[in-house]
């Protein structure tokens, strides 16, 4: 544990540690969401209404959410928009703008909804639907993750240093 949870003023720190100052904020990735999809930790677990006693209504979503695993509901905070991950859909992000542009998308609105398009066909799908497939793996980002690691860690120890 090297305390990056308490850091006490927010802003500059991460005007600092993100580099704001020279570009635009970054797509920050939820890192518990990340470490428990890619390294397949959801395939040990149970359903929650096995190990916890949960009360079973007639019908309704209080039903559908004890029984679901939390693999699924982590999916549906994806497709909801309520959680970012990375990687986004089962191909890149540069190709899915060149496949639009190809079928005749110019503006970044009409971009937009060939996506939503071609999500509601079933043709595009989320990475996190299926994170097992090898186009969904992460790449290039859990190497940087592993540097940044680190080097955060290095820098932890050399402040301790006199």
């Amino acid at each position: 544990y090297v305390g990056q949870e308490k850091v006490a003023p927010f802003a500059p720190w991460s005007t600092l540690a993100f580099a704001i100052d020279w570009q635009k904020p970054p797509r920050l990735q939820n890192a518990p969401s990340f470490h428990y999809v890619h390294s397949d930790q959801w395939r040990y677990e149970r359903l929650y209404a096995e190990r916890q006693p949960v009360p079973r209504p007639g019908n309704g979503r209080a039903q559908t959410l004890s029984e679901q695993h939390t693999m699924d509901m982590q999916v549906q905070a994806v497709r909801m928009g309520w959680l970012p991950f990375y990687p986004q859909f089962d191909r890149s992000s540069l190709d899915l703008i060149r496949q639009a542009e190809e079928a005749g998308a110019r503006s970044d609105p009409e971009i937009r909804q060939w996506v939503l398009e071609q999500l509601k066909a079933g043709s595009l799908r989320f990475a996190v639907q299926d994170p097992d497939a090898p186009q969904n793996w992460p790449r290039l980002w859990l190497l940087a993750w592993q540097r940044a690691e680190r080097q955060r860690q290095g820098q932890e120890y050399s402040q301790a240093l006199p």
